[in-house]
């Protein structure tokens, strides 16, 4: 959503962003231990030169949902059970 938003802005001759992502649990090294590795693969329809693919890039660095996985959040899990009549 970043990217698309920001393609249109500039009006540049975006027709479509997909973004595609992996997660794995890498084994890591003895110093850092295990990690968990997230792969974005971004796919972009239209003419796009080589410069403003690179400024995409940076862009997509920006957005909200990578920020949040980021900065660690904290994850609050609630269960409600709900009775039928």
């Amino acid at each position: 959503m970043t990217i698309l938003l920001y393609c249109r802005r500039k009006e540049w001759p975006v027709e479509g962003v997909t973004v595609e992502c992996s997660h794995r649990r890498a084994a890591g090294g003895e110093a850092e231990g295990p990690y968990d590795e997230i792969r974005c693969r971004i796919l972009l329809e239209g003419n796009i030169t080589d410069e403003r693919r690179d400024r995409i890039l940076r862009i997509a660095g920006r957005c909200p949902v990578r920020r949040t996985l980021e900065s660690k959040p904290r994850i609050v899990e609630e269960i409600e059970v709900v009775s039928r009549p």
